[in-house]
């Protein structure tokens, strides 16, 4: 598309940055979006596993990152109201 072709364009310290930008709007979308505890311990199992996850396979490495993160973020808030207590 033309945002491909447009990047060979512009300093390569100004593509670098814009790179940058679609993660941490998603980011913040999703923080704000966020009401529940789980839906903040999935955000933050997110931001830790997801590094570890694309090390280790790239090509679907965001999507076990999800299962996983999301999986264990509902696991401890479904137990934790189990118990009576806030996660």
């Amino acid at each position: 598309g033309i945002s491909h072709t447009l990047v060979t364009t512009v300093p390569d310290v100004l593509a670098a940055g814009l790179l940058f930008v679609m993660p941490l709007y998603f980011l913040v979308s999703m923080t704000d979006a966020a009401r529940v505890p789980a839906e903040y311990l999935s955000l933050g199992f997110g931001l830790v596993l997801g590094p570890l996850f694309h090390l280790v396979s790239p090509e679907t490495g965001l999507l076990m990152c999800g299962l996983v993160g999301g999986t264990l973020a509902y696991a401890i808030a479904f137990l934790a109201r189990k118990r009576g207590a806030s996660p």
